[in-house]
């Protein structure tokens, strides 16, 4: 009988197996999108680049210069697809 406590451990030991596989600078099939900034200040780490990623402002780094707009991101395409624009 597995109890809540092994459950969380095995889920747990799931996400170190899957954290592993895509900081694995021998993997050329797993991608991560972060943003710049944190990649760029933890070259050394994955797993650093993400805590700095969870530590910055959501959004903070949209429609700024340089960045790609909404439009070239494609999201203002997938709008009218969603429902969000474009009902008649």
């Amino acid at each position: 009988m597995t109890t809540q406590a092994d459950e969380k451990r095995l889920a747990l030991e799931a996400d170190k197996k899957r954290l592993d596989w895509l900081a694995d600078p021998s993997n050329h099939i797993g991608n991560v999108q972060l943003p710049t900034e944190a990649v760029m200040a933890n070259p050394h780490s994955l797993r650093a680049a993400i805590d700095a990623a969870m530590e910055m402002t959501p959004n903070a780094g949209l429609n700024r210069p340089g960045s790609r707009s909404e439009a070239e991101a494609g999201g203002s395409e997938l709008k009218p697809l969603l429902g969000e624009e474009g009902e008649k």
